[in-house]
């Protein structure tokens, strides 16, 4: 399938089958699902990765490839086995675990639950542009409502209030805290 430079590949129905892997050479991919959304296999575009369900979970081990990855499925929890390939994430879900194998920008995350959102490797960051709120609905007693890993530093660009784990807490993991950017948040 070939889409034009700011094209989009979009793909909507009741529910989903993905047998294959999925590539944009050019543009964008849009998933829209009535029903959970399995990802068994990679799904590659250069542009964004948008995956949409009607409160229904997203789940499986495809890697995905991306310059953006986006994420709504409403009251459904969204858990992405493989370690994704992109650089920024803005999701709304029920909750999010979710990750990368590079540098990530967060421009947002809201979740009803928990956010468990990690980069991994010696060299990935973990920046956040963008507020992270989780209403904590349903954690264990203790559990910290959101939990961001850097394989190397935290940077936070928005500010103290960056961090919103409604009645529960959170925590933010890097090799050293004195290579991080907190910008107030303590």
């Amino acid at each position: 399938v070939t889409t034009a430079a700011s094209g989009q590949l979009a793909l909507i129905g009741s529910s989903l089958a993905l047998n294959n892997a999925i590539t944009v050479g050019v543009g964008s991919l849009a998933l829209t699902s009535g029903s959970a959304l399995t990802l068994a296999h990679a799904l590659t575009a250069p542009n964004a990765v948008t995956l949409n369900t009607t409160h229904q979970g997203i789940s499986g081990n495809g890697v995905i490839t991306a310059n953006q990855l986006l994420i709504n499925s409403g009251t459904g929890s969204a858990t992405l086995g493989g370690t994704q390939q992109v650089n920024t994430v803005n999701a709304t879900a029920g909750s999010l675990a979710l990750v990368n194998g590079k540098s990530l920008t967060v421009n947002g995350i809201t979740v009803g639950d928990s956010a468990n959102v990690s980069a991994t490797g010696s060299s990935s960051d973990l920046t956040l542009a963008g507020a992270v709120t989780a209403g904590n609905a349903g954690q264990a007693h203790g559990a910290p409502a959101i939990v961001l890993s850097a394989g190397r530093n935290f940077i936070n660009n928005v500010g103290s209030a960056v961090l919103n784990a409604g009645t529960g807490s959170w925590r933010v993991y890097s090799t050293s805290p004195l290579s991080d950017t907190r910008n107030g948040l303590m």
